[in-house]
């Protein structure tokens, strides 16, 4: 399989990368400058541009299976979040490409019994990840509001960190998946076998789903 990893040099984006190359899969990565693409692995085919590359050469997406989205906007700009989605929904859509989107979980309903959304709910979203909560929770409804089904919304754990790849977690759907101590984690490599298990077989195409420990 053909995959293109957008956030390829970046904490998740290089988990995806290294997941999808011990599978066999043919990786390409879009980063944005080429000093960047000397720190991908020697297998790896580097496209210097950024997302509006993708509608300016479209051989990039033409020999592509599938993209993973590992994309986040800097500090400040956040709300750039819902421009850059709309526009790889629609050049995807545009080259039929299955979409993985790796997201965040402030779109997902906390465990409590009052049932909030997780961005509303202080102990999983602090003040210092609140906008970015805020960006992902509106990145969902965006897809999920679009005339689009070839993407897939994976809102992971309220934590992602950690090293450890065990490829045991559970998945969910609309409620944030916790353990018996309220805590939701997953670690960075098996965040990356969820969206590469995803790409292989999708199961939630044109919807979202949720990963934890």
């Amino acid at each position: 399989m053909k995959i293109l990893v957008l956030g390829a040099t970046g904490n998740i984006g290089r988990y995806i990368v290294a997941e999808a190359l011990s599978r066999g899969h043919d990786v390409s990565a879009l980063v944005r400058e080429a000093s960047k693409a000397d720190s991908l692995p020697s297998e790896v085919n580097a496209v210097i541009g950024n997302i509006d590359t993708l509608h300016s050469n479209h051989d990039v997406l033409r020999q592509q299976d599938v993209v993973i989205a590992a994309i986040r906007p800097p500090q400040g700009q956040e709300q750039q979040l819902i421009e850059m989605t709309s526009t790889l929904l629609n050049v995807t859509a545009q080259h039929q490409v299955h979409l993985v989107i790796s997201g965040g979980a402030g779109g997902l309903i906390s465990p409590k019994e009052d049932q909030r959304r997780l961005v509303d709910d202080p102990d999983y979203v602090g003040d210092g990840w609140k906008d970015i909560a805020i960006a992902c929770a509106e990145q969902l409804i965006h897809c999920q509001q679009s005339t689009f089904s070839h993407w897939t919304y994976l809102a992971p754990a309220a934590h992602i960190g950690g090293t450890e790849k065990t490829g045991q977690f559970r998945r969910g759907t609309d409620t944030l998946v916790v353990d018996e101590k309220g805590q939701s984690r997953i670690s960075l490599p098996d965040l990356a076998i969820a969206l590469v298990d995803e790409a292989e077989t999708p199961q939630f195409q044109g919807s979202h789903f949720t990963i934890a420990y």
